[in-house]
């Protein structure tokens, strides 16, 4: 029993890590599912690029400043003004531990967590639909009988 109490603080733990940037000690957290719409908009052309093998380097994100910008604001709760006055190597940091902390939150706990979800709906909805067809045959059976 005190394996599924070890899995299941495992899962609930926030992946989190400290960075003292600007003078400023704060935990990068996962982000919440309120932040979720406004991060993936910033994050998502930079992560496309990446996905498409471009690496993480000085000119993507130049190339990519205002979603950069962006993406460390939403997920950091911090001002825009705020952000705008980090150093460009400031800026450089903390993006790339938001998104270190967040790969690692969606790698390995919410895309298992959502796997299992697919899972157990996958087989309750089979479990339904048998159950329905069942139905079916029984109720045309019956109906086959009566005159």
């Amino acid at each position: 029993m005190e394996g599924s109490i070890d899995d299941l603080e495992q899962l609930v733990a926030p992946a989190a890590a400290e960075l003292t940037i600007a003078g400023e000690t704060f935990a990068i957290l996962p982000i919440k599912v309120k932040q979720l719409p406004a991060f993936a908009r910033a994050a998502q052309p930079l992560l496309a690029r990446l996905g498409n093998g471009e690496h993480l380097d000085l000119a993507l994100l130049v190339s990519e400043i205002e979603r950069v910008i962006e993406m460390v604001v939403v997920a950091t709760g911090r001002e825009r003004a705020w952000v705008d006055g980090l150093d460009l190597d400031q800026l450089i940091v903390l993006a790339e531990k938001i998104v270190e902390v967040n790969a690692a939150f969606f790698g390995q706990r919410t895309l298992p967590a959502l796997n299992c979800a697919i899972r157990d709906l996958t087989a309750y909805l089979g479990a339904l639909s048998s159950n329905a067809s069942s139905s079916m045959d029984t109720g045309s059976a019956r109906s086959g009988s009566t005159p």
